[in-house]
């Protein structure tokens, strides 16, 4: 059902997994913007998904939702701890789910842009630096 609120987005690819640790593995060789989660999985709960994900150096600032039914603040808490930005609660609404897909997906692109203009920033005082010290050596 997530898939199919999801893939009606524009511009949003959404690949679904069965199974956590077939996502986790393909975490490990394909960089996804924003991972969705469910709590109760079989294999791996969504709060040790989480986790691993986040172990990932690639998947340190990609957003995670965990969808769940249980309101238990343990459980958030337990779970903010292990990586989760933030939840949708089952039964999700629609209109909920996309709206919080589509402020999550905003903040990454924002983030890769910003960090693309810090490699940018970062070559260019490289430049600027080389360009000084080659003067420097002439005088």
């Amino acid at each position: 059902m997530l898939s199919h609120v999801l893939s009606g987005l524009d511009d949003v690819e959404v690949t679904s997994y069965l199974s956590p640790i077939v996502a986790l593995a393909a975490a490990e060789t394909f960089q996804f913007d924003l991972m969705l989660v469910d709590q109760v999985m079989p294999d791996l709960s969504g709060i040790e998904l989480s986790w691993r994900l986040r172990q990932l150096p690639d998947y340190r600032a990609v957003p995670i939702i965990m969808v769940t039914s249980d309101n238990d603040r343990m459980l958030r808490v337990e779970a903010y701890n292990a990586g989760v930005t933030d939840f949708i609660s089952k039964p999700f609404d629609q209109i909920e789910l996309v709206a919080r897909v589509r402020n999550l997906l905003a903040l990454r692109r924002a983030q890769l842009e910003l960090a693309d203009r810090a490699e940018w920033l970062a070559r260019e005082v490289d430049v600027a630096t080389r360009r000084l010290q080659k003067r420097d050596d002439q005088v």
